[in-house]
Protein backbone atom coordinates (compact mmCIF):
# COMPACT_ATOMS: atom_id res chain seq x y z
CA UNK A 1 0.00 0.00 0.00
CA UNK A 2 2.72 2.37 -0.03
CA UNK A 3 1.77 3.69 -3.71
CA UNK A 4 -1.12 4.86 -2.01
CA UNK A 5 0.50 6.85 0.96
CA UNK A 6 1.00 10.67 0.35
CA UNK A 7 1.33 13.78 2.27
CA UNK A 8 -2.21 13.93 2.43
CA UNK A 9 -3.52 10.02 3.24
CA UNK A 10 -1.48 7.79 5.54
CA UNK A 11 -3.73 4.13 4.99
CA UNK A 12 -2.50 1.56 8.22
CA UNK A 13 -2.69 -2.15 8.52
CA UNK A 14 -2.26 -3.89 11.63
CA UNK A 15 -2.31 -6.71 14.36
CA UNK A 16 -1.97 -6.82 18.20
CA UNK A 17 -2.38 -9.20 20.69
CA UNK A 18 -2.23 -9.03 24.24
CA UNK A 19 -3.80 -10.58 27.30
CA UNK A 20 -6.72 -8.79 29.32
CA UNK A 21 -6.91 -8.97 33.07
CA UNK A 22 -10.50 -8.77 33.74
CA UNK A 23 -12.95 -7.98 37.33
CA UNK A 24 -15.11 -10.43 37.10
CA UNK A 25 -12.37 -12.89 37.98
CA UNK A 26 -10.88 -10.72 40.32
CA UNK A 27 -8.02 -10.54 37.79
CA UNK A 28 -7.30 -14.03 37.63
CA UNK A 29 -7.60 -14.71 41.37
CA UNK A 30 -10.97 -16.96 41.23
CA UNK A 31 -12.85 -18.48 38.52
CA UNK A 32 -15.09 -16.88 35.78
CA UNK A 33 -18.36 -17.90 35.96
CA UNK A 34 -21.33 -16.01 33.77
CA UNK A 35 -23.05 -14.68 36.94
CA UNK A 36 -19.42 -13.01 37.91
CA UNK A 37 -18.91 -11.52 34.61
CA UNK A 38 -22.85 -10.49 34.33
CA UNK A 39 -23.24 -12.76 30.89
CA UNK A 40 -20.32 -11.79 29.36
CA UNK A 41 -17.25 -13.78 29.39
CA UNK A 42 -15.51 -10.91 27.61
CA UNK A 43 -15.38 -9.51 31.39
CA UNK A 44 -12.99 -12.03 32.28
CA UNK A 45 -9.16 -12.77 31.89
CA UNK A 46 -8.21 -14.09 28.79
CA UNK A 47 -5.96 -13.53 25.63
CA UNK A 48 -6.88 -10.65 23.18
CA UNK A 49 -5.90 -10.58 19.43
CA UNK A 50 -7.19 -7.44 17.64
CA UNK A 51 -6.30 -6.56 13.65
CA UNK A 52 -7.73 -3.04 12.31
CA UNK A 53 -7.29 -1.17 9.18
CA UNK A 54 -7.43 2.67 9.77
CA UNK A 55 -6.64 5.74 7.50
CA UNK A 56 -5.20 9.04 8.08
CA UNK A 57 -6.03 12.33 6.50
CA UNK A 58 -3.37 15.22 6.59
CA UNK A 59 -1.70 13.50 9.72
CA UNK A 60 -4.67 14.50 11.96
CA UNK A 61 -7.98 12.99 10.80
CA UNK A 62 -7.85 9.43 11.97
CA UNK A 63 -10.68 6.81 10.98
CA UNK A 64 -9.80 3.20 12.38
CA UNK A 65 -11.84 -0.46 12.14
CA UNK A 66 -10.85 -2.87 14.17
CA UNK A 67 -11.59 -6.38 14.50
CA UNK A 68 -11.28 -7.84 18.34
CA UNK A 69 -11.01 -11.83 19.09
CA UNK A 70 -11.26 -13.62 22.47
CA UNK A 71 -9.62 -17.01 21.32
CA UNK A 72 -10.09 -18.60 24.83
CA UNK A 73 -13.36 -16.78 25.82
CA UNK A 74 -16.09 -19.34 27.29
CA UNK A 75 -19.36 -19.60 26.22
CA UNK A 76 -22.06 -17.99 27.96
CA UNK A 77 -24.28 -17.26 25.02
CA UNK A 78 -22.49 -14.19 23.53
CA UNK A 79 -20.21 -13.69 20.54
CA UNK A 80 -16.34 -14.41 20.78
CA UNK A 81 -15.50 -11.56 18.74
CA UNK A 82 -15.90 -7.27 18.62
CA UNK A 83 -15.96 -5.10 15.55
CA UNK A 84 -15.29 -0.98 17.19
CA UNK A 85 -15.14 1.82 15.16
CA UNK A 86 -13.16 5.03 16.02
CA UNK A 87 -13.16 8.54 14.62
CA UNK A 88 -11.05 11.21 15.78
CA UNK A 89 -8.08 13.65 15.75
CA UNK A 90 -4.77 12.86 16.64
CA UNK A 91 -1.98 15.03 18.29
CA UNK A 92 1.63 14.22 18.61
Amino acid sequence: MLWWTSQVIQPMLGVRAGYQFGTADRFTARSCTSGNAHGDARNCSQAVVQTYVAIALLERLRSQFTFVWFPQSQSFGVQRFDLLAGFGMQFF
